[in-house]
């Protein structure tokens, strides 16, 4: 399985890895024409490598949106940016996985109660220690998913396998017809 990893911004960071190597990473503008280079790389890569469409994975970051915190320009910005990659992803045929923050980052980088800017640092520095380079945020947060989705293909865990919330139950009326 290839895997086309995604950290959708206005500068997205992206990683394409196959058989737990990583082949390519960056940061790009998130317009068509750079999705579509990275989307040709891909293409030229599966046919020399004799890999099928329906053998690419795009797992992409999933957005949360906090009305305390978020500018909802922003939040919708960074929809519109996942959405891109998305479309382009979709016509190819590739699988296509939307994963939350916090499900890639407590099996790679710590717990979400660390923080957002806590976690954004350690998933840095987890990806700058792999190359031993200088790795950009949204890059950093790209690598980092495409080697948690891996370890979940190993494994054999769902990729974006959310754990059901703990409700409580409520009285629920019971209605019944009224007789005539």
């Amino acid at each position: 399985m290839l895997i086309l990893a995604v950290d959708p911004a206005t500068i997205s960071g992206y990683c394409i890895s196959h058989e737990n190597k990583i082949i390519l990473h960056g940061e790009t503008e998130t317009n068509i024409y750079n999705i579509l280079n990275i989307l040709k790389y891909i293409e030229n890569y599966c046919f020399n490598n004799d890999i099928m469409s329906s053998n690419v994975m795009l797992v992409i970051e999933d957005q949360y949106y906090d009305k305390k915190k978020e500018n909802p320009h922003t939040f919708k910005t960074v929809i519109e940016m996942r959405m891109r990659w998305q479309a382009l992803c979709e016509e190819r045929g590739y699988r296509i996985e939307a994963i939350m923050p916090s499900q890639w980052q407590g099996g790679e980088i710590g717990s979400v109660q660390l923080g957002r800017e806590t976690l954004k640092y350690l998933s840095q520095a987890k990806a700058q220690a792999l190359f031993k380079s200088t790795v950009q945020e949204n890059e950093a947060d790209a690598i980092n998913i495409a080697k948690n989705t891996e370890m979940k293909i190993r494994l054999g865990i769902p990729i974006n396998k959310i754990k059901p919330k703990k409700t409580k139950s409520c009285n629920k009326r019971k209605y019944t017809r009224r007789q005539k």
